[in-house]
């Protein structure tokens, strides 16, 4: 008997596999257990298709329907209510394509989360008020228009206010009202609303960051004077709301440094997870130059390449200026030689970081701990490739590059961003990555700006044959709706996360986005 768990992400080659092996076998079993709503992984080769197709294959081969779970036992009753709600729409799951939505009960009504906050719900929509910004350009685009929209009177009277920022229609209306001899018109108080309305998706992103970074501010009461924070219940027992209990979900990595810094800013610890890309970074290429100096201490380009990285903080001016260029630096590189040279790498990267102070300065200076996180994990791997493959300095510095020019991969494990550290932190991730967690709150980010065009598009035509179109232009409907069904699985995904509260953002002004997804969750459940 063979049990193939998260069957969802299965592929054509996988599946003749396990039905030629069992299925197509009398003396042998197959149980397959999945859920296509979570069938996201389609650019690692899973196959949405393929389970369909095994699903109505094993019914019709054992006369058996499927059996499906009707009780959730991660998510609280409240939240549950209203997932319930916005999976029920059938645009989410239209069974016509074999994949449908079944409401599901609360397995454990204990779940709560207690919080005093007023006008927050278990689905709270993280709402963004418009941004009007009169624009000096747009008064005199409009100067010069054949055809202005609204009056030269008019514009004359913004100019007064140009280059400033309004939050929410009101406010914008109370601000121009005063420069106004005159009551607008309805038509003409629309035309100025739309014309200097900023509705770019871009700045969205970043606002909604901020929105973000201070509602986790409020969550963990930071600043306060009182310590009430809310409190998670569950089967176990109740306690305030921690830092790791707390998760954002984006879907691209330019959106997580995004929030990032909003973090950041607002004095909120976090820590990315699983984030690929050690090897992408500054630290790696710092590495690689003081590897070079140290393998041709005599070559001057190298080392004062290496005498400007945060390894000795030097400022280019210092160059030739500092009495240690020619004597102590130099004689640290000799001695960091012949430890390499007698392949002693350990005490090698230890030294670096001894003599350079490189950590102490970097928190100090900056607390920069991801950054400090980085070179110390860079060392480890690098010692660890060193022992492995038993290389000299020149082979390290070899395959150091082809790490960080993507030629070689280090390996699944060890190409991703360690946490900063193991204290609590508020979890960063993509939706992806978050597959098969839970955190007690889940913030949905990002995903305003849409996605790229594919220039190659990949989709199953009207035979469920896949597809692969290197020279249409036009994009086929089967394209359209298949990469859009997969998108509705992704936040399918991210929203089930949540155990006690999900934040959705809404904009409902951005325009160019009626086809985002995340903008018609919030629109929907608003």
């Amino acid at each position: 008997c063979a049990v193939v768990d998260e069957f969802q992400d299965t592929d054509r080659r996988q599946w003749s596999i396990f039905r030629h092996l069992f299925l197509e076998s009398p003396e042998h079993r197959l149980i397959v257990i999945g859920d296509p709503k979570q069938a996201i992984y389609s650019f690692r080769g899973a196959d949405i298709f393929t389970y369909l197709q095994a699903r109505k294959t094993i019914e019709e081969k054992t006369g058996r329907l499927p059996f499906t779970l009707k009780k959730n036992y991660r998510s609280s009753e409240k939240l549950l209510c209203g997932l319930n709600q916005i999976f029920s729409e059938e645009r989410w799951f239209p069974e016509e394509r074999g994949i449908f939505f079944q409401q599901v009960g609360c397995g454990k009504p204990e779940l709560e989360l207690k919080d005093q906050t007023p006008d927050r719900n278990a689905i709270h929509l993280l709402e963004l008020l418009p941004q009007f910004t009169v624009s000096g350009k747009k008064i005199a685009d409009q100067r010069k228009a054949v055809n202005p929209k609204v009056s030269l009177k008019i514009l004359a009277a913004f100019d007064s206010l140009s280059g400033k920022k309004f939050f929410g229609k009101e406010a914008f209306l109370k601000a121009v009202k005063p420069v106004l001899d005159f009551n607008l018109s309805e038509s003409d108080q629309s035309v100025i609303l739309s014309l200097f309305l900023d509705d770019q998706a871009e700045n969205a992103t970043r606002r909604f960051a901020e929105a973000i970074a201070l509602e986790i501010k409020n969550l963990l009461r930071i600043g306060f004077t009182k310590t009430d924070r809310p409190v998670w219940k569950n089967e176990e027992a109740e306690r305030p709301l921690r830092e790791q209990d707390i998760c954002v979900l984006f879907r691209k990595s330019k959106e997580g440094e995004i929030l990032g810094k909003a973090l950041r800013k607002n004095g909120i610890d976090f820590a990315f997870y699983k984030q690929k890309g050690l090897f992408a970074g500054r630290e790696a290429q710092e590495i690689l130059d003081l590897l070079e100096a140290v393998a041709h201490p005599a070559d001057h380009s190298r080392t004062a390449k290496v005498w400007l990285t945060r390894f000795f903080g030097a400022k280019i001016q210092d160059l030739g200026q500092s009495p240690t260029w020619d004597s102590e630096f130099l004689h640290q590189l000799q001695e960091w030689k012949s430890l390499a040279e007698a392949r002693r790498f350990r005490r090698f990267f230890d030294d670096v970081l001894l003599q350079t102070k490189l950590i102490e300065r970097e928190l100090l200076l900056s607390g920069d701990e991801r950054s400090v996180t980085n070179y110390v994990h860079l060392f480890e791997v690098l010692n660890k490739q060193v022992l492995e493959r038993h290389l000299d300095l020149f082979e390290l510095i070899q395959l150091l590059r082809r790490f960080i020019d993507g030629k070689e991969d280090p390996g699944e494990n060890e190409n991703l961003l360690r946490l900063e550290s193991e204290r609590n932190a508020v979890q960063l991730m993509t939706m992806h990555a978050a597959k098969g967690l839970e955190f007690p709150v889940v913030f949905l980010f990002g995903g305003l700006t849409g996605n790229k065009k594919d220039t190659m598009k990949f989709y199953h035509d009207s035979t469920e044959e896949p597809v692969i179109d290197l020279l249409s232009s036009n994009v086929p409907a089967e394209h359209q709706w298949q990469a859009e069904a997969e998108q509705q699985r992704l936040l399918y995904v991210a929203m089930t996360r949540a155990c006690g509260r999900l934040y959705l953002p809404f904009a409902g002004y951005l325009t160019g986005n009626s086809g985002n997804l995340v903008c018609k969750v919030s629109d929907s459940y608003s």
